[in-house]
């Protein structure tokens, strides 16, 4: 990138540790901290370190990747800093959702799919979504084309987020019939 300038990776970690340092010691010990992180994958990966044998699959678009591999994956993350210690527990829950389940919620397959199509290239670099990308796009405008023909989606709806966020119309009903109530 002409004009950038990369740090090495020694001073990004010490410039991110102490930014992460003086976050936790202005982070208030009555309120904890809840995020959800998401991403792309083939199969479950749970943990990927550099060098990974499953990290192969991110520098290439297989041509034949069947869509029944690939999932959205939503890291839930709790963060809570202790009153007396001042210590911070942490927290996280990989959830791994197949793709073609999104067929099902209405709004998600046009959201993701704008998301994908239209976001800004740095946050979608860091995704690193490139990889399922070629599978999962059309799957995704498929879907949403399916839904407003269905009535589900209003046909001018533009994908935004949804005011329920991150629910869908009909999420609880849905996750009744998976749990078996």
């Amino acid at each position: 990138m002409a004009g950038s300038i990369i740090l090495p990776n020694k001073k990004k970690r010490e410039k991110n540790a102490n930014y992460v340092c003086s976050y936790f010691a202005k982070t208030p010990t009555d309120k904890p901290i809840q995020r959800g992180s998401w991403g792309l994958e083939i199969d479950q990966p749970l943990y990927m370190p550099p060098g990974h044998p499953h990290e192969v699959h991110r520098s290439t678009q297989a041509s034949d990747l069947a869509l029944s591999r690939c999932h959205l994956r939503v890291d839930w993350q709790t963060l809570r800093r202790l009153p007396l210690s001042g210590s911070v527990v942490f927290n996280f829950k990989a959830l791994f959702t197949p793709v073609s389940d999104l067929r099902a919620e209405p709004y998600i397959p046009g959201l993701l799919a704008k998301i994908l199509g239209e976001g800004k290239s740095s946050l979608m670099q860091y995704k690193n979504t490139w990889h399922v990308e070629h599978v999962v796009r059309p799957a995704l405008a498929t879907w949403h084309r399916e839904q407003v023909a269905r009535g589900l989606v209003p046909e001018r709806w533009e994908p935004h987020t949804l005011e329920e966020s991150p629910w869908y119309p009909g999420w609880e009903r849905r996750w009744r019939e998976n749990q078996g109530f």
